[in-house]
């Protein structure tokens, strides 16, 4: 099993390369349309390199975790690899290298926050507020871990669900998505009704929960997931 995940990092190394050349990027472009805001609005500044990293760098790791299922999977099996092998080895190999991706945004909230006495002196906002990221990292880690398996398990969910129905399952997550999001934006604007009513309570009682209700409930969430990807994966016929 070393062997295979060792492989599977492997091949996934170049991918994890542009994840980090994208984050870098983002994080580049986000900074430097932060000055240029703060220059033209007069607004506080805010450290929004951390912030582009990981958003640069996680999307192109959601992207990769999509395809990793959707297309190798039936090439490994045809090479004599055992579905629960890939299952693990696959798993273990994208978790890896997205919590790296997420990681390694630390550095470059760590520089925002260097250049902060420089671009604005004055500030004496809370770290979470100036520096997202970095309050993040300090102030909420777990949020940061449990985003990257979200990324992961999401991403895996996706592409064997891609994988399993074809062009269908492309329509079955855009037509959900959609779905989801109407719903969001109709309860979001409505101020009667019973989707408001019900969006409201909803609202009011995930307020109401602390951190380690949050952690639970959310790492629940990955954990389906991760186990509709095995369902889907030991169920289906060779393609």
């Amino acid at each position: 099993m070393t062997a295979k995940i060792k492989r599977e990092l492997a091949g996934s190394a170049a991918a994890f390369g542009g994840a980090l050349l994208c984050g870098l990027g983002l994080m580049l472009l986000l900074e430097a349309g932060a000055l240029v805001f703060v220059r033209v609005s007069g607004e506080a500044w805010v450290g929004l390199g951390g912030v582009g990293f990981a958003v640069g760098a996680l999307l192109v790791m959601f992207i990769v975790n999509i395809v990793s299922v959707s297309s190798s999977f039936s090439m490994a099996l045809s090479m004599g690899c055992t579905r629960r092998a890939y299952f693990l080895s696959s798993e273990c190999a994208m978790v890896l290298w997205t919590l790296a991706a997420a990681l390694l945004a630390l550095p470059a909230a760590l520089a925002d926050e260097a250049l902060r006495p420089v671009l604005a002196p004055a500030d004496a906002r809370p770290l979470l507020e100036a520096n997202p990221m970095l309050g993040l990292y300090r102030d909420h880690f777990w949020t940061v871990a449990l985003g990257a398996l979200s990324v992961v398990a999401l991403g895996q969910f996706f592409g064997a669900v891609i994988w399993k129905w074809g062009v269908t399952g492309y329509w079955i997550i855009w037509g959900g998505s959609m779905l989801l999001g109407a719903l969001a934006s109709y309860a979001a604007d409505a101020r009667a009704g019973w989707l408001y009513a019900a969006a409201r309570a909803l609202v009011l009682r995930c307020a109401a929960f602390s951190a380690v209700q949050w952690a639970a409930l959310w790492a629940g969430a990955i954990a389906v997931l991760f186990l509709a990807v095995w369902l889907f994966l030991r169920r289906a016929s060779l393609k």
